[in-house]
């Protein structure tokens, strides 16, 4: 199956909320990460929060933090210039774009219904 990034939006649990795969985006994360820096892109793993029930299973405190849709849809925009200007360095170049694509419509629609988010990701 593998790892998948995704926006975790507060207080929904609506459909619209994890129309996402992020299989791409955490295949190519590294690579993400390392070209952004070039770019003054900051790390989206950031934003991570485990959830409740992953603190616990973990045995680590929870701490609840919560981020603006603004702060993502930057990073995922600058994302979005790093993969165009260098397709060739990604897996599947073109699927990491649609990934990035529904991620910042996730939080753009979490934007006008006045929503935070952080960043999980599914195992």
């Amino acid at each position: 199956m593998g790892v998948a990034i995704y926006p975790r939006i507060k207080g929904v649990e609506a459909a619209w909320a994890i129309e996402i795969s992020g299989k791409l985006i955490a295949a190519n994360n590294e690579r993400l990460h390392q070209l952004g820096k070039e770019y003054g892109v900051k790390d989206l793993l950031e934003y991570t929060v485990l959830s409740e029930e992953e603190a616990a299973e973990l045995e680590v405190p929870f701490e609840e933090r919560w981020f603006h849709p603004d702060e993502g849809i930057a990073i995922i925009d600058a994302m979005m210039v790093v993969v165009d200007a260098n397709p060739a360095a990604f897996i599947n170049a073109d699927g990491l774009r649609a990934d990035l694509d529904d991620f910042k419509r996730i939080l753009q629609r979490a934007k006008v219904e006045e929503r935070s988010w952080n960043l999980a990701m599914d195992y």
